[in-house]
């Protein structure tokens, strides 16, 4: 009898003992991952892009809490404010450019051109690269569908471009080294997926851009083809973007007015869809969606954007405009906010066109 005692309680003994060690290994192998952590887009949680993209979210940097925003406009009702909207924020420093990009080789992710040039993923808020050698005063980012990523910085007058590629393959090294192409005020880049060139707004130019290479390899060439002046008296561009309702269009605004770019025509025209809603001068930011709504800041001169020591930050504003399809119609919808400050703000949708 005292055998058998003896041999059940060795028996729960040794089963105890490899309960913990089981428990240990498990322990173990959590840390390892989270030193050597997976993909993002293999541990994000799930994101409908669809539904992303049929919808009207507003994304907005906030250059007065420097923070990075996304409003969801389909909350909207009479009576609320944009400060009433905001679904999703996230610190980033003092920046200018903004855009989301989904189905990338690092997953969905949100680009910030600005002191901290960064790439984040979304919606986790994970930051998986920054720089701090953007150029001098960055004002527009892009991600190629290689993972690079183009920085338009206007004080130097420079497209940098950087082979973040690499991230892909872990090299951190290598995602820092860039190349610097000139290009005067150098205010937005788009990649275009239909054309497959890199389009470029600078002061008197609206530039095209071939890929050659591939990964750390690429490099941009200049397209004179695809490449056109500003009209005289259009001069110094401020942002850049794609027409989601018709591929064959792009956006940009200049100091006095938005125009309309036909990529077949090479040509350039203040006089579109519903341009009479946007007759007036320093739009700093301009964006459609796909249901044909449109988004545009409001007037810029800092009206109620205090700014640090300056008594009004003059490219600011705290109001945006939405234009809301509503039948053939746009309803128009003045939205602003008590504790923000806008320069450019553009619709939140993934795609490229």
């Amino acid at each position: 009898m005292k055998k058998i005692l003896a041999l059940l309680l060795l028996t729960i003994l040794l089963l105890s003992l490899l309960s913990c060690n089981k428990s240990s290994n498990g322990q173990s192998t959590d840390a390892l991952d989270a030193s050597d952590k997976k993909p993002e887009k293999a541990t994000e949680p799930p994101v409908d892009n669809e539904l992303i993209n049929s919808s009207n979210m507003l994304m907005a940097h906030d250059q007065l809490g420097e923070r990075l925003v996304i409003y969801d406009l389909d909350a909207y009702e009479d009576g609320k404010t944009l400060d009433d909207l905001e679904t999703f924020d996230i610190k980033v420093g003092h920046a200018a450019g903004l855009k989301y990009r989904e189905n990338t080789v690092l997953g969905n992710v949100i680009l910030v051109a600005g002191t901290r040039t960064e790439i984040y993923s979304y919606p986790t808020g994970k930051r998986l690269w920054y720089t701090k050698t953007p150029g001098a005063n960055p004002h527009s980012i892009e991600m190629l569908p290689s993972g690079n990523i183009v920085v338009a910085s206007s004080s130097d007058g420079i497209l940098r471009f950087f082979r973040t590629s690499a991230l892909v393959d872990k090299n951190r090294d290598v995602a820092k080294t860039y190349s610097d192409y000139n290009l005067e005020d150098a205010h937005g880049v788009l990649w275009d997926p239909e054309y497959e060139v890199l389009w470029a707004l600078g002061a008197y130019d609206l530039k095209a851009y071939k890929v050659e290479g591939e990964g750390s390899r690429e490099k941009l060439v200049p397209d004179p083809q695809m490449s056109i002046k500003l009209p005289e008296g259009k001069y110094w561009g401020h942002d850049l973007s794609p027409d989601y309702t018709d591929t064959r269009y792009l956006y940009i605004t200049v100091g006095s007015c938005v125009m309309r770019f036909d990529k077949e025509e090479r040509s350039l025209s203040e006089e579109f869809p519903n341009s009479n809603l946007l007759n007036r001068s320093n739009v700093k930011g301009f964006s459609n969606n796909p249901n044909g709504n449109l988004f545009a800041t409001g007037e810029t001169g800092g009206e109620g954007c205090e700014w640090k020591d300056w008594e009004k930050a003059a490219w600011c504003t705290n109001t945006i405009y939405y234009y809301r399809a509503n039948g053939e119609a746009l309803e128009t919808i003045k939205l602003t906010t008590e504790k923000s400050a806008f320069y450019k703000a553009r619709a939140f949708c993934g795609r490229y066109q």
